[in-house]
Order: C-alpha cells, then structure tokens, then sequence
C-alpha cells in the first residue's frame, strides 16, 4: 500500500514502522494510518522521511482538540492539496483542526469549513470580490501566501470585527463563516496550538509508549533480540566461512604430504614451539631480574657515594697534618737559627762531628 502511494522503496520500511505506531497510539488501522500520512505527504511534496513529523502533528492535534488520528487521517484528503497550493503550512492547518474540534466543531465538519475558508479565497465571488474592496481587505490567494495563515485571519478580523453580515458575504458557505468564527474567536489560542505543532517531535512515540501492555513491550524485546541477532550473523558469516575455506585448505595440503613429509613437520612444528617456549621463558626470567639488577645498581651507587662523602674529610685530615709538619719544621728552623746565633762556635763543632759521623 505505501509502495503504491509513491512511498520511497529505500525508506519504505522505516515509513510503515512509524504509521504502525502512530495506528497504534491513534485508536485506528495501519491502512487508514498510511492512506492520511500519504495524502499528506504527496500533497505537501515532502518525501517519507517527514513522516515522523506529520504523525506527531497529528498526535498533537488528536491531544489539543476533540478528534483522533484515525478521524483525521480519513478526512485530511479533502484539504491537503488546497492547503499546500495556499501556502498553509501543516502547522497551521493542524492547529486549526485541533481549536476547531475542540470547541466543538465535528472533526469532517472541521474540514469542510477549512476548505470553504480556503475556496473563498482562491474562488472569489462577485459578492466576496465586493465586501472585500468595501472593507479594504487583501483578500487574494497571493496575500494570504505572502503573510501566512494567522495573520491573514487576523487581519480579515481586525477588518470585519464582529459584523456577521460581512462575514457572511465574505465567505459566502455557512461552514466557511463560522470555522473562521471559531478560528478567530481567540487568536491567541491558535497561535499556542501553532506552537504545539512545531514543538510535538515524539509525540507519537511518546503516545505509543503509554499504550503498550508489559506484555507488548516483552514481545517487543524479544523481536528486537532476534533482530540483533541475525545482524549479528550478517557479520560473523564471512569471517566463519573464511576460516573454514582455510581449514580445508590445510586439511587439503597436508592430506597430500607424505607420511616422512608428515613426520618431519610434526617435528619441525614441535622443536619450532618448544624454541618459542624456552625463549619466551628465558625473556621472562629476564624480565623478573630486572627489578633486583636495578635494586643491586642503586645499591652501588649509594655506596660510591658514601665513598665520595669521605674523601673530602680524608683530604681534609691530609692536608692538616701536612700543616703541622710544615709549623714543626718551621719550629725546628727557628731553634736553630736561634742557637746558631747564641754559640756560633758549639754549632760549627756539632756539624763537623756530625759531618764525620
């Protein structure tokens, strides 16, 4: 059905799951559900990634008025295409749904009255080309795509007050007349439903969640989980089929081999992992010496240190002693110079004595 309604094949999942839900959230049939988000979509040229927001503006209506999703899916086909050739934005044409229905309007009357606004616009009567110029009002297709859908409505308003005769002679269908009543009753509660529409991003979702039983939501697990899981094939197949098209490949080869061929790779296999093995073991004895290596190093070089801390002490005594023995000699050259120069004669005879000896 969403294939034959020009749904985009490459999204077209994506689309039926979210009119699913907005069925679901909106008391009425996936066929009804896709057969309004549709009519919308084609009559607006937006593509089935928008779908999301049309369902949640819908919910926001189905919340704000007196209608519900279903109601309006069945009726929008009778003003989509009028409202996007007028330039009426879908926020705009929901809010207006959600304040009609809410204040009592039956939701195809609703409808119906929306598009009178609209034909009398777009179909000027003679009588409506002439209340109009009498009044003063822009009332053409082009103005009303210029400023937009509220403040076309609000400037008719300003023009016309309460005067039902002018109203009448405007609009011309007394379905038209009083949805414009009802419209501009209260401005201000059409621009706060305006408002809603552009801020209901996950209403539907939020709606669908609120309805689902524990049940459901289990079920809805479960399915999720399959669904994982078969992604999770979708990935592992390749690498599972790689390895074992290397399997057989080895099992080919060595199936091939000669007995000796056979017992030589054994062999060879063998010493192969058992080099690998020791060398492996010797690093790792390597490894867990370190740390005493690096302890023994430290040790050392405490010790060269301490070392380095005595010489200058033993320098230190060294040098004092030197110091002493100089001020001995020095003592000594003192108490000779001075006997010398007291007895002459008994150091002369003292030297030849000790000349001889």
């Amino acid at each position: 059905q969403a294939i034959s309604a020009s749904v985009d094949t490459a999204h077209v999942t994506d689309f039926v799951r979210t009119a699913a839900i907005a069925a679901k959230a909106g008391f009425t049939d996936t066929t009804t559900a896709i057969d309004g988000l549709t009519t919308v979509l084609n009559s607006y040229g937006l593509s089935a990634e928008n779908a999301g927001k049309i369902t949640d503006q819908m919910l926001m209506t189905q919340n704000l008025g007196k209608t519900t999703f279903g109601d309006l899916a069945q009726g929008i086909g009778s003003v989509a295409t009028a409202a996007s050739l007028a330039k009426v934005s879908t926020d705009d044409l929901f809010a207006s749904m959600a304040i009609l229905t809410k204040n009592g309007v039956q939701t195809s009357e609703a409808f119906t009255g929306f598009q009178g606004i609209l034909s009398a616009v777009s179909k000027q009567s003679q009588q409506t080309v002439k209340t109009a110029a009498a009044m003063g009002i822009d009332f053409t297709p082009e103005h009303l795509g210029q400023v937009g859908w509220i403040q076309f409505l609000t400037e008719v308003k300003e023009k016309v007050g309460d005067d039902q005769t002018a109203i009448q002679h405007l609009f011309g269908r007394v379905e038209a007349a009083n949805a414009f009543k009802v419209l501009t009753k209260d401005l201000g509660q059409l621009k706060d439903a305006q408002r809603a529409m552009g801020d209901s991003m996950g209403a539907t979702e939020l709606a669908f969640n609120k309805m689902l039983t524990p049940a459901e939501k289990n079920k809805i697990a479960m399915n999720q989980m399959k669904n994982a899981l078969m992604d999770l094939r979708g990935v592992v197949a390749p690498v599972v089929m790689a390895t074992a098209q290397a399997v057989k490949s080895f099992t080919s080869w060595w199936n091939g081999l000669s007995d000796g061929q056979k017992a030589f790779a054994v062999h060879a296999i063998t010493l192969g992992v058992g080099k690998s093995i020791s060398a492996v073991g010797r690093f790792s004895i390597f490894i867990n010496r370190l740390p005493r290596t690096f302890r023994n190093i430290r040790s050392a070089a405490s010790i060269i240190g301490k070392g380095f801390r005595v010489i200058p002490g033993a320098l230190r005594l060294v040098g004092g002693g030197f110091l002493r023995m100089a001020g001995i000699v020095k003592t000594a050259m003192s108490g000779i110079a001075a006997a010398v120069a007291a007895n002459p004669v008994f150091f002369a005879l003292t030297a030849l004595v000790m000349l001889l000896v």
